[in-house]
């Protein structure tokens, strides 16, 4: 079974359609004349991702890709609220994965701040930064849907670390 992509990317014109986008037309990603994969212009990003919950669509795979400069993406699109219309269109243990430009350590307001944002929504993430040679970087975040427990601090006090790990070996 092919899996549903959503993909959120600048530059890319989503043709028109009954059955969503398709392959005719289609400049930078073609897909199957099926619909399982939706390319989004950022313009219309917000709108599909509410129009998807709404629909009550899911799609395997969220890609957002999306740039306004070489530093930043587009200010409506690093919302909580963006980043929970993901996590909706998205079935239990789906993927999300966001291509970022961020500062190559990471140690910016706006990358710890985007990256509290995402994580708010999916709780932790794999985060891969791509070039640590440089500045700026492309910075891959990669979550899975599940739910969003944030987790149980270790202190000294109240610490079940050992039984914790126990745990997850049986799951």
């Amino acid at each position: 079974q092919a899996l549903k992509v959503a993909m959120v990317e600048v530059g890319v014109v989503a043709p028109q359609g009954a059955g969503g986008p398709a392959a005719d037309g289609c400049r930078h990603l073609c897909v199957a004349a099926g619909g399982d994969v939706a390319v989004v212009v950022d313009l219309h990003a917000r709108r599909f991702l509410v129009e998807s919950v709404r629909d009550l669509r899911t799609y395997d795979v969220v890609v957002v890709d999306v740039f306004t400069a070489l530093n930043n993406i587009p200010s409506h699109l690093a919302t909580r609220e963006f980043w929970l219309d993901t996590w909706h269109i998205l079935p239990a243990n789906g993927l999300m994965v966001a291509n970022l430009i961020m500062d190559s350590r990471l140690a910016t307001m706006y990358s710890q701040n985007m990256l509290a944002t995402i994580e708010t929504v999916y709780g932790r993430c794999a985060v891969e930064v791509l070039f640590r040679d440089r500045d700026m970087s492309n910075v891959l975040v990669q979550c899975f849907k599940h739910s969003r427990n944030t987790g149980t601090i270790y202190t000294d006090e109240h610490n079940r670390a050992d039984t914790d790990a126990m745990r997850s070996q049986l799951e």
